[in-house]
């Protein structure tokens, strides 16, 4: 049964509004569904996770695919559930467009929003840029190699 997972379901109307969500969502968002009942979703999601959020969502609506976001969702306590959410374009029951996502929690990396987390991401940025580098260079040496080499295998 849902209601017993990590995850909930719901059904949104085009503008993000809650039109049904599982029982699960009160363990998980510390709400009873009946609360999320004609609630827009981003009036739950926290500050800095709003434009994005509302991009993605903007994109489904548009017909551009699925999406999955990453954001931050106030509970009831006034704590934030890190929430992983998939959502498509659907039809609710009586055939009007509308979106259904399945949420499920996820635990972000522990050094996430601090300094490490900051210098962490800067030192992944600097080895993907080196290894990007590394395979021009190699593929450059491959390139000199054949055409140097071209004329022996006539």
């Amino acid at each position: 049964r849902i209601d017993e997972n990590h995850l909930f379901l719901c059904l949104h109307g085009l503008d993000g509004a809650f039109q049904w969500a599982s029982a699960s969502a009160a363990s998980i968002l510390g709400r009873a569904p009946e609360e999320l009942l004609g609630q827009q979703l981003h009036s739950f999601v926290h500050p800095g996770d709003v434009l994005a959020v509302e991009q993605q969502l903007e994109r489904v609506v548009d017909g551009q695919g699925a999406a999955v976001l990453r954001f931050r969702f106030r509970r009831q306590d006034g704590t934030w559930a890190h929430l992983e959410m998939t959502v498509e374009r659907s039809l609710d029951a009586r055939g009007r467009p509308s979106l259904r996502s399945a949420t499920e929690w996820y635990a972000p990396p522990p050094i996430a929003g601090t300094a490490l987390g900051a210098a962490f991401l800067g030192v992944q940025a600097a080895v993907i840029a080196l290894i990007v580098r590394a395979v021009h260079r190699i593929g450059e040496h491959v390139l000199v190699h054949l055409l140097l080499h071209a004329g022996d295998a006539l």
